[in-house]
């Protein structure tokens, strides 16, 4: 995970922890949470993303996963592998879905 404010990103990690060692999470899953902006991060080894971000946000954040991933004519013969990614607040603008689920969590009922 990738957090900008370094309260949040030790409150994850402790969630993670306890989550581990509650069984929650299985303890072979590999987690990782750093404190960052997620603007400067390098997401070209990231195969899945989830992201927690309003309207704005992922409308800054797009380029950034999409960098290398989209053909251009210097990139056509070395493009990353595609990314799979998951929005939770809002959906891309302007960008088709292969599925879209709608999950309800109890509390949020």
């Amino acid at each position: 995970g990738i957090e900008i404010d370094a309260e949040r990103a030790m409150e994850a990690k402790e969630n993670i922890a306890q989550a581990m060692k509650s069984g929650q999470i299985p303890s072979d899953t590999s987690i990782k949470v750093v404190c960052q902006n997620a603007l400067e991060v390098d997401y070209s080894d990231a195969t899945v993303v989830f992201l927690y971000l309003i309207p704005r946000g992922l409308r800054l954040i797009k380029s950034v996963l999409l960098r290398g991933r989209c053909p251009t004519e210097e990139t056509t013969n070395t493009l990353l592998p595609p990314l799979c990614v998951i929005t939770y607040m809002a959906p891309f603008a302007d960008e088709q879905y292969e599925r879209k689920e709608i999950c309800v969590v109890d509390h949020q009922k």
